[in-house]
């Protein structure tokens, strides 16, 4: 084809060849300014790329008409513009039934892309607020003032220390120590969930600090139904706050020199000093019968708490009362049906006066119509207080037939001995002692 034709036109174009072919006829035919609807004029001399490319014909794939030597620069639509021909029959767009201008299926493309690029970004923001939502940990507002776990003020790091021991995560409150304990056996989240259990932490309130130099920080929060205020040390720690000490040392020496096991929510103390983060804790002995205080609840506030005996003295519980009277009185009743003057292990006891007694016939009665166990208030022994002990009011009467010139025999006498039982050991045994 020479350098001054035009592509045949596409099926359903004025002057298009059927077949498919080049345009037949003379060199001119199809040139701009003919007539020749649907075709691109070339663009004036001196001008290049002043109108689009037509579109590659059937027969010529990809083949622009030449102008001055050098292809046409395909146009594609103004920025913001919807894909679709341009307007004019000119050079300016397709004739009705022609095909798109060269460029709408990029800019298709191009749309489809952006559509993706566009909805790639949501998806990556939405994953990003959801990631920052479920960790909470680089939320100032969640955590207190802190950034990855570092607090970057001294009311940070208090706040962010307690809300820790609130939510029973341990790890968490050792990690904004400046030094770690020694003792770590009570500082675990099974501690903080058994404490949980028997009065939570909430409503924490942490007041503003002077300046940067205080090192001293008021907070208060409610430990079950009661509020709690109590001021916290905080160090710096590089650019970082951080609690001077973590937990609470209580010193137990004096209630371990007992005979009672010591357990601390469910957990054997062997040690005389244990360290314990805020909150309530349950001391038990192991037994329903014995307990430390008449609740066994030790609350601990902050460091500068101590270990106050006053409340966690050993006591009879109120089954370990009940089952200890009960022991008593059988012991009693199966001394009192011995045929002995003197039986072992019984508060009974009476002398034959000189008369040679017949066993068989003796027989152990009550006196006064009392009941001497009604108002037993027995005790724990001081020193052993895993013993409870009482001391019976029991007036008695004994009766046998003897030797006497009457043949008979009979004694009244007074048990002055005491009952005791060591509530640890099941079944209960009473040994009756002077």
């Amino acid at each position: 084809m020479s350098g001054t034709e035009s592509p045949g036109g596409t099926p359903g174009e004025p002057g298009a060849n059927p077949q498919g072919q080049p345009g037949q006829g003379h060199p001119g035919q199809g040139q701009p300014g003919q007539g020749r609807p649907g075709q691109y004029p070339p663009p004036p001399a001196g001008q290049p790329g002043q109108y689009p490319p037509p579109p590659a014909q059937p027969g010529h794939p990809g083949q622009y008409p030449p102008a001055g030597g050098s292809p046409y620069p395909p146009q594609g639509p103004q920025h913001g513009a919807p894909p679709g021909p341009p307007p004019g029959p000119w050079g300016q767009g397709q004739p009705p039934g022609g095909p798109p201008p060269s460029g709408s299926g990029n800019n298709k493309t191009l749309w489809i892309i952006l559509a993706g690029v566009a909805a790639f970004l949501v998806l990556a923001m939405i994953l990003v607020v959801a990631i920052v939502v479920v960790s909470g940990d680089d939320d100032p507002a969640a955590t207190g003032g802190t950034t990855n776990g570092k607090a970057k003020s001294q009311p940070a790091a208090v706040k962010a220390y307690l809300s820790a021991v609130a939510e029973g995560d341990a790890k968490k409150a050792l990690s904004l120590a400046a030094v770690q304990p020694l003792d770590k056996d009570f500082l675990t989240d099974e501690m903080l969930e058994e404490s949980a259990e028997t009065a939570k932490i909430t409503n924490i309130k942490v007041s503003d600090v002077a300046n940067e130099y205080t090192s001293s920080v008021p907070a208060t929060f409610q430990l079950g139904d009661q509020t709690v205020t109590e001021n916290f040390s905080v160090t710096k720690s590089g650019d970082d706050w951080k609690m001077a000490e973590v937990g609470s040392t209580m010193d137990f020496t004096n209630m371990r020199k007992n005979t009672l096991p010591l357990m601390l929510n469910g957990k054997q103390v062997e040690v005389d000093k244990v360290t314990l983060f805020p909150g309530a804790y349950t001391l038990s002995t192991g037994s329903d019968n014995i307990t430390y205080g008449t609740t066994g609840q030790l609350t601990v506030k902050g460091a500068s708490d101590y270990l106050s005996t006053s409340d966690l003295t050993p006591t009879l519980s109120p089954e370990g009362e009940k089952a200890f009277v009960a022991a008593v009185k059988a012991s009693a009743a199966a001394c009192l049906a011995k045929k002995d003057l003197s039986p072992a292990n019984c508060p009974n006891r009476a002398g034959n006066g000189g008369f040679r007694i017949e066993k068989p016939t003796i027989k152990w009665t009550k006196r006064g119509g009392t009941n001497p166990f009604a108002n037993l208030q027995p005790r724990l022994d001081y020193e052993s207080p895993n013993i409870a002990e009482v001391r019976p009011s029991l007036m008695l009467t004994v009766r046998a037939n003897c030797s006497s010139p009457t043949g008979r025999c009979e004694s009244l006498t007074y048990s002055g001995k005491s009952a005791t039982v060591d509530m640890l050991k099941e079944p209960l045994v009473v040994r009756w002692v002077d």
